[in-house]
């Protein structure tokens, strides 16, 4: 949802003032902005919507030039809370950008984008610059061992990571270990997800290792993943280790499957 109005909407009640909004022209967004009650009234000015309410852009489709400019630009406005991208084929090079200089955004979901995994080093690495996501989710990417390596310096690093998830990825073998020495040191993580995924063989022990280790990661879901009947092993004495683990979700794991 996206409001566009030349007036200030005061004590509106939300359900009604959304469908008397206009949409902004161009139509940017298929589904855009989520906004927030403060102060039980509500405000919206047509030219500086990003100062009156915090924004939550999502996106569903490809956009042509103009749209992408724009929703790139409202990525670096101070009140740009978080962004879902699905099946938006952007360079993710142009939003880690806006991870540079962004103090406001908490959350991206990036999926079916058609990056790859050095774009993910970029996202990473510019995270860090501000520090201020509490949730990444990546969906359908193909993660090598640079890209891996790039996340876990992440999870190493960042003192706000709360929410790591992964959907229908996979993953290099040398950068899935470092990603779990780096899950075993964290202190902020507190959930991983990583549902769907294709592991390399014997990915699963070294995951379990880490969580089995960790002082912080409190819940597991890997459904869909395949991980056999050594993969559940793992994760069982990983439980039986760590006295943080509180969820673990292994729904539909393929247990005799790799």
């Amino acid at each position: 949802f996206f409001g566009s109005s030349n007036s200030c909407l005061r004590g509106s009640n939300p359900s009604k003032m959304m469908s008397s909004l206009s949409r902004i022209p161009d139509e940017v967004l298929s589904n855009i902005f989520l906004f927030e009650v403060s102060r039980r009234k509500w405000r919206l000015v047509s030219k500086k919507f990003s100062q009156c309410v915090p924004l939550h852009i999502v996106v569903h489709r490809s956009l042509n030039a103009k749209q992408e400019a724009r929703i790139l630009s409202m990525l670096g406005h101070r009140n740009c809370r978080s962004l879902k991208a699905t099946d938006w084929f952007v360079d993710a090079r142009s939003i880690s950008k806006r991870l540079h200089i962004s103090k406001s955004l908490k959350s991206v979901s990036i999926h079916h984008s058609g990056n790859d995994s050095s774009a993910i080093v970029e996202l990473a690495f510019a995270s860090l610059t501000q520090d201020t996501i509490e949730s990444w989710s990546f969906g359908d990417f193909s993660l090598d061992d640079a890209g891996i390596v790039a996340l876990a310096e992440v999870v190493k690093k960042s003192r706000r990571l709360k929410n790591l998830e992964f959907h229908q990825c996979t993953f290099g073998e040398d950068g899935l270990t470092v990603l779990a020495e780096a899950f075993a040191t964290t202190k902020s993580l507190r959930t991983v997800n990583i549902k769907s995924c294709k592991l390399c063989r014997g990915g699963f022990q070294e995951l379990a290792k880490g969580f089995s280790n960790s002082a912080s990661i409190q819940g597991i879901n890997m459904a869909f993943t395949p991980l056999g009947d050594e993969g559940l092993q793992a994760m069982g004495d990983s439980l039986k280790k760590s006295g943080y683990l509180q969820h673990v979700n292994l729904d539909f794991s393929n247990v005799g499957g790799c």
